[in-house]
């Protein structure tokens, strides 16, 4: 009797920790994300290899999917931040596929998600474009959820490949609709955790032309997050760098706009190396700051 008693609680054992293809798939998804965070290339490749491996052993096809289309962007992005932007956009257009196929009820999130990540590549390859169509279409993929402001931050970067365009009236639409989506935000945070700072102002500085208060308000930015020693993942120095810099140019200031773009570039070299495309489109900035700082020297 002992010994049946004990092979009943093996086998109980057995099928609460069994490494079933859900169980495989959590691991390895988790054990990516921690390698992505620490840019562990090989380990990302192994674990995305084993968990994709795994994914495709669900029965569930929903969630088979489902599981894909997350693979398929953290993929993506762990190719992204190695400047492999063609497979980037690969796997990404693949990731909206399968989230579309899941039908999982966050899928118009996601899906912008993948949208915005799109624009990322394309505006970093210099494709400014198909930068736009992408922003466009991550912004439309949440516009009749119950929460269409969280298209802000692809709000934001439409604005930046506006103005990267010189089409300042059409940046200056989409920094208002940014305005109008934060007020909603900060209404609910501000009832709930007390009064939240505006992040849209000196983006609506800049698209206004009011290069005084945006040189002001992006030098604050950048003076900030470059003394911090916690740089969030959602704060993009670069970008405000990039912001600062036209600023100063746009107030006749090209020595201090060539030394910010200086900065930048050292930034995106260090953090994404020196052939990753923002890097090489920093260089191209620093390079045509440069030029404008020797003409007017002259």
């Amino acid at each position: 009797m002992t010994v049946i008693w004990l092979l009943l609680a093996a086998l109980a054992l057995g099928a609460v920790f069994w490494p079933t293809s859900r169980r495989r798939y959590c691991s390895s998804i988790a054990a990516a994300h921690l390698a992505l965070a620490a840019r562990a290339w090989q380990e990302l490749d192994a674990q995305v290899a084993a968990a994709r491996k795994a994914a495709e052993g669900l029965s569930d096809s929903a969630m088979r999917e489902y599981a894909l289309g997350d693979l398929d962007m953290l993929e993506a992005q762990g190719a992204y931040w190695r400047g492999e932007l063609e497979r980037a956009s690969g796997r990404l257009s693949s990731a909206v596929e399968h989230i579309e196929r899941a039908g999982a009820p966050d899928r118009a999130i996601k899906i912008s998600v993948a949208r915005h990540y799109m624009g990322d590549v394309h505006f970093d390859g210099g494709d400014l474009e198909q930068a736009e169509e992408q922003y466009r279409a991550a912004v439309q993929s949440v516009a009749y959820t119950t929460e269409p402001e969280m298209a802000i931050f692809s709000l934001q970067r439409l604005s930046d490949v506006l103005l990267e365009k010189r089409d300042r009236d059409r940046a200056l639409e989409v920094i208002e609709q940014c305005v109008e989506y934060e007020q909603k935000i900060l209404s609910k945070a501000n009832s709930n955790r007390g009064r939240m700072i505006s992040m849209i102002q000196p983006d609506l500085a800049m698209a206004n032309g009011d290069y005084v208060t945006a040189e002001r308000l992006f030098r604050e930015k950048v003076e900030y997050w470059s003394q911090s020693a916690n740089l969030s993942e959602s704060i993009d120095l670069t970008r405000y760098q990039f912001h600062l810099a036209a600023a100063q140019r746009e107030l006749g200031q090209h020595e201090a706009a060539a030394e910010t773009l200086k900065n930048a570039y050292q930034l995106a070299k260090r953090d994404l190396g020196p052939q990753h495309p923002r890097t090489m489109r920093a260089c191209r900035k620093l390079l045509e700051a440069q030029e404008l700082t020797a003409t007017a020297a002259r």
